[in-house]
């Protein structure tokens, strides 16, 4: 009887050991790897990464934005300054070719609506005169009644083909003179009658050319001396090349 219970207690001693042992060797809960803490890691970083990427984005599409907004601001702005025209006395800085080079000229802008018509003048070498009948442009270093360098435009109430007719009428009285087909870039064909050979030997030369305008014609006169026939003479026609009919 005593050794079945000594052994019995051997084996219960046995027993406490084993579950001792058991839980000595039970790793801690804390070192196992958890797949969702990992996952959760790996995942938020790729969050912060794609939501500085959809930032970065979307400031450029605001920047791309606010450029063609810019560009369709400039495009309208130029339609609607191309369909407006320049405004009268707007001064402004053009280019022209003087015997054979390239010169920078300024201009202001005259617009005679009454006539119906506009023209770009070289404001410092030029003064402008302008009256019920048309516009006059006279060089600034003579007196405005008794000028030879000048360009006159007034208007005509007969046809092209009457003006051509009456204005060759009365210079060939005074001049000897040639008729010739001209165009200009914003008026199309003209006449130009050049006349020449004065036959009061004053020296003044004259270029008429006469431009449909309507149901009328515009007489526009180049007065000059035969000196500055290469000077003024080609200034005059730079301007009638900027000649618009409204």
């Amino acid at each position: 009887m005593k050794k079945r219970v000594f052994m019995m207690g051997c084996i219960m001693a046995l027993g406490l050991v084993g579950c001792t042992a058991k839980e000595e060797n039970k790793p801690d809960a804390l070192a196992i790897p958890i797949e969702g803490t990992v996952e959760g890691t790996v995942e938020g970083t790729e969050n912060v990464e794609q939501v500085e990427t959809n930032e970065e984005i979307t400031a450029e599409n605001t920047e791309n934005k606010e450029e063609t907004a810019e560009q369709t601001e400039a495009v309208a702005d130029n339609e609607v300054t191309e369909e407006a025209g320049r405004e009268d006395g707007e001064r402004f800085e053009g280019v022209i070719i003087l015997e054979g080079t390239e010169e920078t000229v300024n201009y202001e802008h005259a617009k005679n609506s009454a006539l119906g018509f506009e023209i770009d003048y070289e404001y410092e070498s030029l003064t402008r005169v302008s009256s019920s009948e048309g516009e006059k442009f006279i060089s600034i270093y003579e007196d405005e009644n008794n000028a030879s360098n000048y360009l006159e435009i007034v208007y005509s109430m007969a046809n092209f083909e009457a003006t051509v007719e009456n204005v060759s009428e009365e210079l060939s009285a005074n001049y000897e003179i040639s008729t010739e087909e001209h165009s200009f870039g914003n008026v199309g064909i003209c006449k130009r009658i050049y006349a020449t050979n004065p036959k009061d030997n004053s020296g003044n030369l004259q270029t008429v050319y006469v431009i449909p305008c309507g149901e009328g014609s515009l007489i526009a006169t180049e007065h000059y001396t035969f000196e500055s026939a290469e000077g003024f003479g080609r200034r005059f026609d730079n301007m009638l090349d900027t000649l618009k009919i409204k």
